[in-house]
């Protein structure tokens, strides 16, 4: 069997069992846990978010919709723990008042603990309603009076800026459980999904399963097996 490649190392994953009959290929692997907590994952998000934003921007831009960047503080009276608090239901009503006066609105926003620990607002989005009109709906839905919106020209300056901030969150260490680095609203264009490779053919191990076993049952079969960490194991997939 082959060494695993250290990437993803987040415990209690379960196996996939990709398989090409045609070219008798196969390869054992673990998913990434996707976990913001996992230092490997957390850099894959972060790049994937990156891109979500690229594209997203290049979407609306090519529709001739203006994007723009977005910065809104917490209100001044409140502590750090009370802006996580306020901030859920603030920022609910918020967009719903831009949706109101913007048709279209939408978002991609990444929350960051400031250096007080004071929650800000950074989001690409199109409503393009102006510093003034934010200043007074985001003080009215409870956060604070200084907000700056400025256009985006480029898709690549809404990559990097989303990066900026996803990179300035994983430094944070307390984030609360259930507390999502990143949303969106619903027609933030999504990425595209990706295909699954022709030919092959994946399955869910059970936790209980012994690999060499398996390992051992498709090399008598007279297949080229590994077992592989997820990068490689997509490197060996890609390779036919």
């Amino acid at each position: 069997m082959n060494d695993v490649d250290l990437d993803c190392t987040t415990p209690n994953r379960p196996y996939i069992l990709g398989v090409r009959d045609d070219l008798k290929r196969a390869v054992l692997f673990q998913p990434r846990c996707k976990q913001w907590s996992c230092p490997y994952c957390s850099g894959v998000n972060q790049a994937r978010w990156a891109a979500r934003a690229y594209m997203g921007t290049a979407t609306f831009q090519d529709r001739g919709i203006a994007v723009c960047f977005l910065t809104l503080t917490s209100h001044e009276s409140l502590n750090p723990i009370q802006t996580r608090w306020v901030f859920p239901r603030a920022w609910k009503k918020l967009s719903q008042r831009a949706r109101r006066a913007a048709e279209g609105f939408e978002y991609l926003m990444v929350p960051e603990q400031h250096e007080d620990g004071r929650l800000h607002i950074h989001a690409v989005e199109t409503s393009d309603l102006g510093e003034g009109w934010w200043k007074d709906n985001a003080r009215q839905s409870g956060l604070g009076y200084m907000d700056e919106e400025t256009h985006i020209r480029k898709p690549q300056g809404a990559a990097a800026y989303v990066a900026k901030y996803l990179s300035k969150s994983l430094e944070v260490l307390d984030w609360p459980g259930n507390f999502h680095r990143v949303r969106t609203s619903r027609r933030w264009p999504p990425l595209q999904a990706l295909e699954t490779p022709p030919g092959w053919e994946f399955r869910s191990l059970p936790l209980s399963t012994s690999l060499q076993e398996v390992y051992q049952a498709y090399a008598r079969q007279g297949y080229a097996i590994r077992l592989l960490g997820s990068s490689d194991a997509w490197r060996f997939i890609e390779s036919d």
